[in-house]
């Protein structure tokens, strides 16, 4: 390898077969460079006499920034791109931790080198901090079919890559439009997980399309309301009514039934009404009290016959 100085505008900027970075732009990275420069030179490979970048992406994009005009850059002659994006690879993960995104990158450019899914598994896995197993492999790279604005969230740590694997469920198109919509609600991850998990299942059920869910959920007469708990509270309770209907149905007629009693006589049904059986608790203070209460209930019962 040979040290080059080189204006950057000479540099082949279009051939990205090695960017892995994501996002390019680094604010940090470029103060960095302000106060002491570039410790590590860029590194440069040359294809069909074009000299591309093999290592530096988010430097030089720094540099061109600041309006620098030239600088100095390392030459890697390796003419076999797998080698070269090999070295590239643990040139970076010696100096930066990956963010989920540029893990799926580099997944995915090792098989665009032609390296099997096997080989990459069992050589790189272990190298971003992922157990190396094909569960891992397909969780991170299929992050690079997902929309930018869900990729960068994922890129910020807003977004998991579980709960972006979800989404992979959904066509291309529904993708965006879900996390657009819900974005507005800023669920926690448990939230996200939750809804995402309800929808699908809705959509599959009913044959449903997101359109259909959203106009019956009526998301936007929701999102009028300004307290955010209460949002979140009546999207994940109609969301419970559309997945679990004859279920909602039963705590409905339930809680119904129950406003008829005064404060101190509860009514315990089994979890998710699995039984037939209910449980009730009375409290009182004084025996003549525990009478009125339990001729109560026996009125209601009468009521009902």
């Amino acid at each position: 390898m040979r040290n080059q100085v080189l204006k950057i505008s000479d540099i082949y900027i279009d051939d990205k077969r090695f960017l892995i970075s994501y996002p390019l732009l680094s604010r940090k990275l470029m103060e960095s460079i302000k106060k002491i420069g570039i410790i590590n030179p860029p590194v440069l490979v040359r294809r069909n006499g074009n000299p591309i970048i093999l290592c530096g992406w988010r430097r030089i994009e720094c540099l061109k920034k600041m309006k620098i005009k030239k600088t100095l850059f390392k030459i890697f002659d390796k003419e076999d791109d797998l080698k070269a994006f090999a070295f590239s690879f643990f040139e970076n993960v010696s100096e930066r931790i990956f963010n989920p995104v540029e893990i799926s990158n580099i997944l995915n450019k090792f098989r665009e080198f032609g390296l099997s899914d096997k080989n990459i598994i069992r050589k790189y896995l272990k190298f971003v901090d992922l157990i190396p197993n094909r569960n891992s492999f397909e969780r991170y790279i299929r992050i690079g079919e997902l929309p930018e604005k869900i990729k960068k969230s994922i890129a910020k740590g807003e977004f998991l890559v579980s709960n972006a694997n979800l989404l992979m469920k959904f066509n291309h198109s529904s993708r965006l439009k879900l996390f657009t919509i819900l974005k507005r609600f800023h669920l926690t991850a448990s939230e996200q997980r939750e809804v995402f998990e309800m929808i699908w299942e809705i959509m599959k059920r009913d044959e449903k399309s997101l359109d259909g869910i959203f106009s019956d959920l009526n998301l936007e007469e929701i999102l009028k309301n300004i307290n955010l708990k209460e949002k979140k509270k009546i999207l994940r309770g109609r969301l419970k009514k559309l997945r679990y209907p004859i279920f909602s149905k039963k705590i409905d007629d339930f809680l119904k039934n129950l406003q008829f009693f005064t404060e101190g006589i509860r009514v315990h049904p089994s979890k998710y009404f699995e039984s037939e059986k209910y449980r009730m608790e009375i409290e009182f203070k004084t025996w003549e009290e525990l009478r009125e209460k339990i001729k109560e209930v026996q009125l209601r019962i009468k009521d009902d016959r």
